[in-house]
């Protein structure tokens, strides 16, 4: 059997505590394991889908597939550079913004778990760098066939270095959607480990920083379904705003991944019981 990772040991989990003020649990009843991993393990990447192009929000990066994720000891980081690209998307005179671009000015990273998960409970140790138009981002991404449902356990804007948003999308559909939104200042924020995590039951939704609540909700129907986990570092944008190019590179740093998958519950082993005459 393979030997546990100092995720479980003292260093990690000692450091993770004074990092993040936060205590990553290592089990929880009623629950499985369905993926475990944190810094010093190999990441497998055959659990992911690394995102190409232009793809939300018109956004000004370009997500590269692997060329901005870099493995180390200290976990895997995404990184947001200046770096002309091609777009091979490209149409001249296109109506499309995806497509209307001939080439891009930035480039970043972008991962989405290949697997979903109907009811979950997930924490994410996590590190942001970045200056003015850096938006990172850590999120639930529903398979919206009964509605819009996204879940961000965290975003965070360059311009407000110490400030983290948390945010709930529902709806009929993505253009007729309400929003659940907390916000959490944390001084010394950049570089700093912070544990983002969420929780999914059949009747409830949680969403906290460093295991305070920010977001408690019923689970409506719209969120009644499969999640995928997204983890990317955007730039630019309506909302992020302008890029600082001195600021650049910026990056996001995940230092541990841990999801459970909520168990059925197991029948009841009693035998039926009938009253004789």
């Amino acid at each position: 059997m393979k030997p546990k990772p100092v995720w479980f040991g003292l260093s990690l989990l000692s450091t993770l505590m004074i990092d993040a003020g936060c205590t990553v649990r290592t089990s929880k009843p009623g629950w499985s394991v369905a993926m475990d991993w944190s810094a010093g393990e190999r990441f497998d990447y055959s659990e992911w889908t690394f995102e190409q192009g232009f793809l939300r929000n018109e956004e000004l990066q370009y997500y590269a597939g692997q060329s901005n994720f870099e493995i180390s000891n200290g976990g895997v980081t995404l990184i947001a550079r200046k770096e002309q690209v091609a777009n091979p998307d490209y149409r001249k005179g296109a109506p499309n913004w995806r497509q209307v671009r001939a080439d891009g000015k930035y480039t970043s990273a972008s991962l989405v778990s290949k697997k979903s998960w109907q009811n979950l409970s997930i924490e994410i140790v996590a590190s942001v760098r970045g200056g003015k138009g850096a938006w990172p981002a850590i999120w639930l991404k529903a398979e919206n066939k009964q509605g819009f449902g996204e879940v961000d356990l965290m975003e965070q804007l360059g311009r407000e270095p110490d400030l983290v948003h948390a945010t709930v999308h529902y709806g009929s559909s993505f253009t007729n959607r309400t929003a659940k939104q907390a916000e959490r200042v944390i001084p010394g924020l950049q570089g700093k480990d912070v544990l983002y995590s969420a929780e999914l039951t059949p009747e409830k939704l949680l969403v906290s920083i460093d295991n305070e609540p920010m977001i408690t909700m019923d689970r409506t129907r719209p969120l009644q379904q499969p999640f995928n986990l997204v983890i990317n570092l955007a730039l630019g944008s309506a909302w992020a705003g302008p890029v600082d190019e001195a600021a650049l590179p910026a990056t996001m740093t995940i230092k541990a991944i841990r999801i459970w998958e909520r168990q059925p519950p197991e029948p009841d082993s009693r035998e039926d019981v009938t009253a004789s005459d």
